[in-house]
């Protein structure tokens, strides 16, 4: 069977099932590979630049940007006559480009009330032309939880990412764990610095190595290039050029690969889906109607009973969170202490020694700078070794009281807890993800203004030494307090963010199994009122689409999608 058969095919068995949606998404793909159109989806944390990186990259200002977060549904930008249109469960619909925002943004689409699945633009972009097609993704860690499920449920479509991080923090635990899933499925990842014209060079080297260093650690990459650019203006950066040329090149050179492998992998994932429907379908026609119907009313109250034991639980979940920050604190104040007085008797000696006489008055912050980098990375380092065995207990606490919870409620609903799923694994999402990136305080403690050095210069030799010297001390300690609190505060998110992720695939693991057993026993009903013939010849129908189905999933075929 060949690629283009066996698409085909796959419609052909969605459509005999009813599953019109999976229908629809074959019919996509099989557009997709027929177009050689393959998405490079920009991924990151809310308010990073993605809308600004890719306006500047196909020279238009056509996605909207703005202050507060504001990429709400996956915006897809394709080569072509100017146009948009937006996909909804009952298929695509034009409209003018200038709308966009009615579609794509918070404010006008507030949580996609209006159910935008994805929006995709066209324009006459060169970059375009290759079959590459640009993807602006929510941001995630947005205030809008809708907006980080809609970038992960995207995830299943991106066939190459471009992963644009900031300078501080370069990359956040969430954005870590997006990256890997998205690297578990594509080989091609693009790393992007953002916004480098507002950072210093020394910030830029010390986020590149941070990002470098963490790749190589978790995902085992070496030698990825960080792109460091600008999107301001147009366009900019030490890197903008060579971004550009990387894009079209991977259309050149890697877009038939990208293409095929997209096709694969979107083959396999609709099979398995209709497999899925197959199942609840036979299970509903086969099944006592009256238990069919109490399933789907206990799936309907479960997923109530879910939402009110998590409310009840936040007393839990904020004691957990708590302690540890408790915890954390006191180790922080533990460092201070004894990092102050480090910190200012290698000052003060410096100082005593000569070093400062008739240097500028920024090379003593320098130092301080130096100093205070040389004692928090240490202290870092001991601390998130030290922490992680306060945080694996308390992850578990989190998983336990979460599976228990659950466990209890599906028990009292009369289901089987195996058929529900959607209960964390505890190892999975309570990971130490370092991203702690280290804040000078330059900004405020040299400020861009001429009347420190126009005072320095009108006062006795002997004062401007002591007071140089006191504005060093006083950056030292500000640099230690302020860089404890962002240890502290970085760790304690991570707790934040995995209590997050537990609680929304709890909801979508019973928001899915419900919906389908819903659809499945109205289907089952209609069909049981047409009589006992009508049961027997859908339930051989359904054995013969399974069979055919489940053969899909074999190697072969998937070799040979």
């Amino acid at each position: 069977m060949t690629p283009d058969e066996l698409t085909e095919r796959l419609r052909g068995l969605a459509l005999a099932a009813g599953a019109d949606d999976l229908a629809a998404e074959t019919g996509f793909v099989a557009e997709r590979v027929n177009e050689r159109r393959f998405h490079v989806a920009c991924v990151g944390q809310f308010k990073r630049g993605k809308s600004t990186l890719l306006n500047a990259l196909v020279g238009h200002n056509i996605l909207p940007t703005g202050v507060p977060p504001v990429t709400s549904v996956p915006t897809i930008i394709r080569f072509g006559a100017l146009g948009a249109r937006a996909r909804t469960p009952q298929g695509w619909a034009a409209f003018a480009p200038v709308d966009l925002a009615d579609y794509v943004t918070e404010e006008r689409n507030p949580g996609n009330t209006k159910g935008v699945l994805a929006v995709e633009v066209s324009l006459p972009a060169p970059i375009l032309k290759g079959g590459l097609c640009l993807v602006d993704t929510p941001g995630l860690g947005s205030v809008y939880e809708s907006n980080s499920a809609a970038t992960k449920a995207f995830v299943p479509h991106i066939d190459a990412a471009l992963v644009l991080l900031g300078a501080d923090p370069p990359i956040s635990g969430e954005e870590l764990r997006l990256v890997e899933t998205i690297a578990a499925e594509v080989s091609t990842l693009l790393f992007v610095l953002g916004k480098v014209d507002r950072v210093t060079e020394a910030e830029r080297v010390q986020a590149t190595d941070f990002i470098r260093g963490l790749l190589r650690e978790r995902l085992g990459r070496v030698g990825d290039r960080v792109y460091q650019v600008s999107a301001v203006n147009g366009g900019g950066g030490v890197d903008w050029l060579a971004l550009g040329e990387r894009l079209r090149l991977l259309a050149q050179s890697q877009g038939g690969v990208l293409v095929a492998e997209m096709r694969r992998r979107a083959v396999h994932r609709i099979v398995r889906g209709l497999v899925r429907r197959l199942e609840e379908q036979r299970s509903a026609l086969l099944t006592p109607l009256e238990d069919s119907e109490r399933r789907v009313r206990a799936l309907a109250q479960l997923r109530e009973d879910v939402d009110d034991a998590l409310r009840e639980l936040n007393p839990l979940f904020a004691a957990e969170e708590q302690r540890l920050c408790k915890a954390l604190s006191g180790r922080a104040e533990v460092f201070l202490e004894e990092a102050e007085l480090t910190g200012l008797v290698a000052l003060r000696a410096a100082w005593t020694a000569g070093r400062f006489a008739g240097a500028r008055r920024r090379e003593s912050l320098e130092f301080a700078n130096q100093l205070a980098r040389e004692l928090v990375y240490p202290w870092l380092e001991r601390m998130e070794r030290e922490v992680e065995v306060d945080y694996r207990e308390t992850a578990h606490r989190f998983a336990s009281i979460a599976r228990d919870q659950l466990g209890s409620l599906v028990g009292a609903a009369g289901l089987n807890a195996e058929e529900i799923g959607g209960v964390p694994p505890e190892a999975e999402h309570f990971r130490i993800s370092r991203h702690f990136a280290f804040s000078d305080r330059m900004w405020y403690h040299y400020p861009r203004s001429p009347w420190p050095a126009l005072i320095d210069a009108l006062i006795p030799a002997s004062l401007r030494h002591r007071r140089r010297q006191r504005r060093a001390e006083t950056y030292l300690m500000d640099l230690l307090t302020a860089n404890a609190s962002r240890v502290v505060g970085d760790l304690a998110e991570r707790v934040r963010e995995s209590r997050r992720e537990v609680e929304g695939e709890i909801r979508e693991s019973l928001r899915r199994i419900a919906l389908a057993a819903a659809d499945a026993l109205e289907w089952a009903r209609a069909v049981r009122a047409r009589g006992l013939d009508a049961v027997s010849l859908e339930s051989d129908r359904l054995d013969a689409l399974l069979a055919e189905a489940e053969r899909l999933l074999e190697p072969a075929g998937n070799r040979a999608a």
